[in-house]
């Protein structure tokens, strides 16, 4: 697997009630897309998930309600970051480092739809 789909997801996914996705540049994408992006999107998703004890089905299939995400930048790095299902219950997987977790925080803050 290369690093950079790796990167994609596991840099800071939030999930639980909320999926978040981490990828790269245009906004159009949904969460609910990206295990049909590409064989690295998946097979880094799988491994995130294996990690975790008693996720729905939802989170592992990514196959919550998703809205368009939305690009967003942290240390030079481009991201997309959109929500999966209930924003206002959350966890973080991939141990995203506090910087990650404040942007993540921020995007669950302008969500209309959130808390």
């Amino acid at each position: 697997m290369s690093v950079p789909a790796l990167k994609v997801l596991v840099a800071g996914l939030m999930v639980g009630g909320a999926g978040w996705a981490l990828a790269a540049n245009d906004g159009q994408a949904r969460v609910s897309e990206l295990l049909s992006a590409s064989p690295e999107y998946r097979q880094a998703w799988r491994d995130v998930v294996g990690k975790e004890e008693r996720l729905p089905e939802w989170v592992i299939n990514l196959s919550g309600s998703a809205e368009q995400m939305n690009a967003v930048e942290e240390d030079g790095d481009k991201y997309l970051v959109g929500p999966l299902c209930e924003t206002v219950d959350y966890r973080f997987l991939g141990q995203p480092d506090a910087g990650m977790q404040a942007l993540l925080k921020e995007q669950l803050r302008k969500d209309p739809n959130g808390h």
